[in-house]
């Protein structure tokens, strides 16, 4: 289940845009926590670094 759920395609809106390589970290461990069963994820991103768009990844990948 954790395998499936992790290897799922990113959400694409036909603009060409990939999430940048630290977003795709962030997502990616983030949802194989999730998969896992931790129950609590505390996700810290700076200012300007796609905290939005990382977390409608996750959503559209859960």
């Amino acid at each position: 289940m954790a395998t499936r759920v992790a290897e799922q395609e990113y959400y694409f809106d036909g603009s060409g845009r990939r999430p940048r390589y630290y977003q795709q970290i962030a997502i990616n461990r983030t949802v194989e926590a999730v998969a896992k069963g931790q129950s609590q994820i505390l996700l810290v991103m700076a200012t300007g670094t796609g905290k939005t768009l990382t977390a409608s990844h996750i959503m559209h990948r859960l």
